[in-house]
């Protein structure tokens, strides 16, 4: 074996786990999703407002429940069944872009509307996110969870790039009525493929056995 298959190896060895590679496609497909769809809401709110400050209402919104909540989002993501849980909130996730992008099309769509739809996607964020760094951790063995959270950090990073690249071409080309529903399509694909291909986890992690987030808290 030559040093550099040796090496391709070593980096891509999490995605000989089966489980761990139908979701780390659903992660590229269910993020790029979401980039788009970050990207399609804010030209959306320039479009209805004409100025900066809806726009940065909107995005404080959509972070909100994260800034005040995200420590109760971790814990309920501990205690939770996280493939479940994923398939919850992707399927939520999907159906808000779909949601919003009917509306749009039927003229219906305004500030309000947008503003209770970006607070909606924060809150399914909230528990979203840690649910799905944790569920990597029970899909591989404790030898390559380095390699997994590597490779985890990877398909992040490139779908923050790809997202909103793709979404600005499509918003020059067809505008915001017609990339909102692929947008939808996208993240359900990836619900789909965690639901139809990842049967369990292999690796179970232990769950908490209380909720009690103040306590957490205090450990320095």
């Amino acid at each position: 074996m030559t040093p550099v298959r040796r090496a391709a190896d070593r980096t891509f060895r999490s995605l000989r786990v089966r489980n761990y590679r139908l979701y780390f496609l659903g992660q590229g497909v269910s993020l790029t999703g979401t980039w788009m769809q970050s990207v399609a809401q804010a030209w959306l709110v320039l479009k209805l407002s004409g100025g900066g400050l809806a726009l940065g209402i909107v995005t404080a919104l959509q972070f909100l429940p994260v800034l005040l909540a995200g420590p109760w989002g971790g814990l309920v993501a501990d205690r939770a069944d996280k493939r479940r849980l994923i398939v919850i909130t992707q399927s939520v996730s999907g159906a808000l872009a779909l949601g919003l992008g009917v509306l749009t099309v039927t003229g219906l769509a305004s500030l309000p509307i947008v503003y209770v739809f970006a607070f909606l996607l924060g809150i399914v964020t909230l528990v979203d996110m840690p649910a799905r760094q944790a569920f990597v951790i029970e899909m591989v063995g404790a030898r390559d969870v380095p390699n997994a959270v590597s490779l985890n950090g990877v398909v992040m990073n490139a779908a923050r790039i790809a997202g909103p690249v793709l979404a600005g071409l499509l918003i020059a080309r067809v505008d915001f009525i017609v990339l909102s529903v692929p947008v939808g399509q996208l993240v359900l694909f990836a619900v789909a493929a965690i639901l139809v291909g990842i049967i369990a986890a292999i690796f179970p992690a232990r769950r908490a056995a209380r909720l009690n987030v103040l306590e957490a808290l205090q450990y320095e």
